[in-house]
């Protein structure tokens, strides 16, 4: 690598490393965590029939969780796999230095995926590592192979892409000379390693149709409902390449920017080269059905549209077109799209330093250092929401209110423990019927009784109440910030 190369990799890690320490998870990001830290590896495929996605992620948390590390090494593991895609891209994309800084700082490699730390991390360095090795999977299709069944357990939404270089393998073997008998085996090989990668990532989530209530087909009664729907998938999309919700007065201007300039690069892809083509378009069209029916767009899952479009241009200026004027306008345009995502990126990273992202790290924390460890925490209501702050006390025992079973995690699969009803008359109802230590530390999200804003002390059916703690502010995060009570038994 070059020394201005290296300079660049070093910038971008430093950024991340700095908006890292500011970011504070969310719940999302932490039930993985829990996932890993409660369940044995058995547990944790079960589990994923609520969740929705494949087990991959978890697994790896599971070395960090089972070591005994913290919750930051979660954070640390989504930074790393950025920053070493970020090595793949400088090492050995086909793109001038200032084409790969533009990448860099798109929403997506700058914040989506280095600082939210998801599933989603594990997709820039096998997108970016097919791409290397792209050119050589004549010779040598085990690489892909290994890096598209990988690609198979990162999301659902990669899986038409996975399928799309699937389908480019089994053409080109079928193209490869019968004399080359050792080659066809080998292909034959990967292709089965290709398809058994698709059948586990099948196994894992197909449970989530009968298990998890998001993992259903949202059915559209009438014209009016799939024009909706088709508009919310179209600004969606248009927030991947542009962040287009979050441009106020220039939004609709940005949505038309937000197709426009992604689907220009994809025409000029079609003309460098029809393969690439295809594996961005299948990649899309996947996307696109699966945001329509199943499982709409949030911001990261909507900057993947920009980065399948990274890896198909990757992919063909890798080839012998690399040269043509066709080409120069493609990366050109490719720059436009990641340029049109900059500022909402760099807004992003703005409002997680300048306000708190979540409640959940500050409130997890005040627990495990000012709460004694044999102290019971309930939660009221049981959701995922407040089961989160569990993450960063594992030293303490959380409860739900109602039927009083333990929490590691939130369970998706919770119909032994009754949320009954997030309104005021509920808490001390649930208060007073549930069988209850005379001690313990009440956990809400939000003014959960009778009188509202009750302060710091108060009295309310058979206990006393004593604040302890309230969130600082109000995170991005809005139903994310908590309050902490001492209760006692009058």
């Amino acid at each position: 690598m070059k020394r201005n190369g290296a300079v660049l990799l070093a910038g971008y890690a430093l950024t991340g490393l700095i908006l890292l320490i500011f970011h504070e998870p969310w719940r999302d990001e932490v039930q993985a965590w829990l996932i890993a830290r409660s369940l044995p590896v058995a547990g944790i495929w079960h589990e994923m029939r609520y969740e929705g996605h494949f087990a991959l992620w978890s697994l790896l948390l599971k070395v960090g969780t089972s070591a005994g590390w913290p919750v930051v090494t979660m954070q640390v593991l989504s930074w790393g796999l950025c920053v070493l895609a970020a090595w793949l891209l400088i090492r050995f994309a086909p793109f001038r230095l200032w084409e790969k800084a533009v990448i860099l700082v798109s929403a997506g490699m700058l914040y989506w995926f280095p600082v939210v730390s998801r599933c989603y991390a594990l997709i820039p360095p096998i997108l970016f590592a097919l791409a290397a090795v792209w050119p050589m999977r004549r010779e040598h299709p085990w690489p892909v192979a290994v890096l598209t069944a990988l690609l198979t357990q990162t999301h659902a939404y990669m899986e038409g892409m996975a399928g799309m270089i699937f389908v480019v393998m089994v053409v080109e073997g079928f193209r490869t000379p019968s004399g080359e008998v050792r080659l066809r085996w080998h292909t034959a090989g990967a292709l089965g390693l290709m398809m058994l990668g698709a059948l586990v990532g099948f196994w894992q989530v197909y449970p989530a149709f009968r298990c998890a209530s998001g993992a259903s087909v949202t059915p559209l009664p009438d014209a009016a409902a799939w024009l909706a729907r088709l508009e919310k998938v179209a600004v969606s999309f248009a927030d991947g390449s542009c962040g287009a919700s979050h441009a106020g007065w220039a939004a609709t201007g940005i949505v038309w920017l937000g197709w426009l300039i992604p689907l220009t690069a994809l025409i000029l892809l079609w003309m460098v080269s029809r393969k690439a083509a295809w594996l961005v378009t299948g990649g899309w069209l996947w996307q696109f059905g699966f945001a329509f029916f199943l499982y709409e767009y949030i911001p990261q899952r909507a900057a993947l549209v920009t980065l399948m479009l990274i890896t198909g241009i990757w992919i063909a200026r890798s080839e012998k077109t690399a040269g043509t004027r066709a080409a120069g306008m493609l990366t050109r345009a490719m720059a436009a799209v990641c340029l049109l995502t900059v500022p909402y990126g760099i807004g992003c990273c703005v409002v997680d330093i300048r306000q708190p992202y979540s409640g959940v790290r500050d409130a997890g924390t005040f627990i495990r250092r000012q709460i004694p460890a044999d102290l019971p925490v309930l939660l009221y209501p049981y959701s995922d929401r407040t089961v989160a702050v569990a993450a960063y006390a594992p030293q303490h025992g959380f409860y739900a209110v109602i039927g009083g079973r333990p929490t590691p995690f939130y369970h998706r699969a919770k119909n032994d423990i009754a949320s009954v009803c997030f309104a005021p008359e509920f808490l001390m109802m649930a208060l007073e019927k549930a069988a209850l230590p005379d001690e313990f530390v009440l956990l809400s999200n939000g003014d959960y009784f009778p009188s509202g804003d009750a302060g710091n002390e108060f009295t309310g059916g058979p206990f006393h109440f004593t604040r302890l703690y309230l969130t600082d502010g109000e995170p991005v995060v809005a139903d994310e910030a908590f309050q902490l009570y001492l209760c006692r038994r009058k």
